[in-house]
Order: C-alpha cells, then structure tokens, then sequence
C-alpha cells in the first residue's frame, strides 16, 4: 500500500513539474486525484455493490460467516459486510442480460432526436418545430411525457398522458441516480402502452443519457433499466405496437415536457416504497460524493498546502489548467507558484538548500519580489507584463491577486515574464 502511494505521489509530481518538497495533498488537489487510499477504498466499494447485486456470486453465502469469525477481516470484506447491513439491493439472479431474449438484445427500438441545438433556439423555435413535426408525423400517436427527478432527499418520475389526460407520479430511493428515475419513468410508459387499446405510442422524454444507451446498446452502460426497457419494448412491438421514442430538449416551454417535469417533482405526497429496489449503479454518486466529502474535510483541516488552499479550497473541480492549453514549462511554473515550492531563495533557505535568501539586488528574493520590485530585471519585460495584466481589465496588485484570477493570459504572461528574465521557477 505504501508503495503504491509513493508511487502515485512520484507520477503526479513528474507530471505536474512540481518541487520535490511540495505537499502531496496540494499536489492531489491540483491534479484532482484522489489519495491513493480512498480512490482503492471506492474501488471497494464499487466492486461491493455489483457483488451484493447478484445472489449467486459465490462469496454472499460466506459473508456472515465471515462476520462470525474471530479473526480480523481484510477491509474489502468489512465494506462488503457494511454494505450488506446498510443497504437493501435488489438482488439479480441471474444477471438481467441472461433473463432477456435474444430478439430484445438485437432488436433496435426506433429512437428519434428533435433537431434543435438546446442553448441556441429560443422556447418559440422549439415549440413550432415539435408542433410541425407532431401535425405531420406523430398525429396518429399516442403521446407519453415522460420525466425524471432527484432532489437532496427525494428521487422520484413523472408520467402525463394527454389523451388520458392522466398524470401519474412514482417514488423511488432517494439514493437512486436521475439515470434511474429518467429509466424508470420511460418503463412506466411502457408498461401503461400494453394496457392500452392505441397500438401507436410515440414516449418523449428529455434524458438524452437513457436514449443513447438504448441506441448504442451493447456498447454503451448496461444498466438492468435498459434491458427490461429493451425487452418490453421488443414484446410489445412483437404484438403489433409501433413504438417510438422521442428526445426533446428540458425547459423549452413544450407544454408536455413541463407538466411531465413537474408531476415528476411533486414530492409532496411522498411515500417510499420500503422494498423499492436499487441498482448497485445507484450507489456510485453517492459513495463518490462520500469519499470526495472526507478528501474535502482533510484538506480543509490539513496544516500542509495552505498557500495552494487560497486559489484551491474546493478539491471536487478539474484541474485548473484542464481549458487553458497552455505550454509546459508555464503549467510548471505556475504550478509552483501556486504552491509556494520555487527555486527563490526565500523558499530555498528554508528547506535548507541556500545560505540565505538575499536576492542580488539586497531584498528578500521571493516570487513577489522579482515580479514587482526587482531592479535586476529588466523594467521593459515588467512594463510588457502589467500592460498585459491592466489588458484584462485587472491591476497589478500583488502575485497572490493575479493568481487568483485564474486568468489564460494574465497566467501567461507570469510564466513568460519569468522565462524573458531568464529566472527558473
């Protein structure tokens, strides 16, 4: 384990160009990679999930064994043995692929997109191609709005049938993924089809994720939401329905797709079902959120890393320079003056690498320093670099400022104005 650690510290400071005296956890947080130790523990708990889901994975039968025993368990099997206590799956015997028929894998179900770019047609637009397309393909169809919804302490779907003028709105776990509930909302729709006398059914649904893993079935997730959805759908096309599916953008004032999304939101009422199932998939988002709020607590309470803590006190985001694309050597520069970890001689001295930390012109020589007030460097390269930085609308305060802006080409013009006074950060 410890090993392995040292490891991914060795690869995240190479790839980062980072001082070998720079704290790990701010190089973690900067790389947005969890410590080793919890990345495997939710490696564990992922692999515990998928095991619990299935009643015929060899080891479930031996897990309270396990509990009973007196020696100390491996952390794997303790997690297994928590999981099992805290959380009621809904157990797949076999796995759902082998529970479907062949036809329904290879079936493809008919999937069709509105074809309109979502941030860049106005409600109007959108309402007036669907309504067009309605008149002149979709008359004869039966319309089913389907939707989804997931709030803090609620999960839930909504189904609205104009013809039956029926609203219908379903509970589930709230630990359940919008996935899941957008899933199991088309299901429902499904469901209420066979019932119905109209064998033209047209499901409109805004979940765009649902509808590609239908289309790109096997390739995309196997979810056991979208098995049954492609099994239902292949016996009720099989006795004569004609299904369609429709994908239509969320919150562009179509009036189906509104009253779906609000019955699907109306927790009002709210009763879980105690037995409902859950998918191990569920799971990921909340375990993910769990770790990333322990990762989250120990850097804010770390005494290591707190010059980094000022730009990076969240570690949930990408990283920083993930949409700058900018050079190497100003990723590397700028990474250590992010963590306070250069070759300044006011750093030096303190790692004890210099017998001082005198700049050549007599001051304290610091990053600030030699970005500011420097009189060793050239006062044309100083003068370029704030024309920059007053270019973005920003004074040229101090170095924590301007690295705060997180700005492309003030971060830049840093890096440049180090490398044009021929200064390795």
């Amino acid at each position: 384990m410890v090993k392995l650690e040292r490891i991914q510290w060795k690869c995240i400071r190479i790839a980062l160009g980072a001082f070998p005296s720079t704290p790990t956890n701010a190089l973690e947080v900067i790389a947005n990679i969890q410590p080793f130790k919890e990345r495997l523990c939710l490696a564990a708990k992922g692999y515990a999930n998928q095991l619990l889901s299935f009643n015929s994975h060899p080891l479930v039968p031996h897990l309270e064994k396990l509990r009973s025993s007196s020696r100390s368990l491996p952390h794997f099997f303790e997690i297994c043995l928590q999981k099992k206590d805290q959380v009621k799956f809904r157990t797949l015997n076999p796995h759902p692929m082998f529970s479907c028929s062949y036809e329904s894998l290879s079936f493809r179900p008919t999937i069709l997109f509105l074809k309109v770019k979502k941030n860049a047609c106005s409600n109007e637009t959108v309402s007036l191609k669907f309504n067009n397309f309605n008149s002149n393909h979709w008359a004869e169809f039966v319309k089913i709005y389907t939707d989804g919804s997931k709030t803090v302490s609620h999960t839930g779907f909504g189904v609205w049938i104009p013809y039956l003028n029926l609203e219908a709105h379903f509970d589930i776990r709230h630990d359940a993924s919008i996935f899941t509930a957008e899933g199991e909302a088309i299901l429902e729709a499904l469901h209420i089809a066979h019932v119905q006398t109209e064998r033209k059914i047209l499901i409109i649904t805004d979940s765009m994720s649902v509808l590609m893993a239908l289309k790109n079935f096997p390739k995309s997730r196997s979810h056991p939401v979208i098995f049954e959805i492609r099994e239902l759908t292949w016996k009720l096309v099989k006795s004569g329905f004609t299904i369609r599916f429709l994908w239509v953008p969320s919150h562009k004032g179509l009036v189906g797709n509104e009253i779906a999304d609000r019955v699907a939101s109306d927790f009002s009422d709210s009763v879980i079902p105690h037995d409902y199932r859950l998918f191990a998939r569920d799971l990921r988002a909340s375990d993910k959120s769990l770790h990333y709020g322990s990762w989250q607590n120990k850097w804010m309470a770390s005494s290591k890393g707190r010059h980094l803590f000022q730009f990076l006190a969240d570690v949930n985001k990408d990283p920083w320079f993930i949409d700058m694309a900018l050079p190497r050597f100003a990723l590397v520069m700028l990474n250590r003056l992010l963590t306070s970890h250069t070759r300044c001689k006011s750093h030096l001295c303190k790692i004890n690498m210099s017998s001082d930390d005198v700049c050549s012109c007599g001051q304290v020589q610091n990053p600030e320093h030699l970005l500011f007030d420097c009189t060793e460097i050239d006062s044309r390269i100083r003068a370029k670099f704030f024309d920059i930085v007053r270019s973005e609308g920003q004074t040229p305060r101090n170095l924590t400022y301007l690295l705060s802006t997180f700005n492309k080409r003030i971060f830049f013009a840093i890096a440049n104005f180090f490398k044009s006074a021929n200064f390795q950060l």
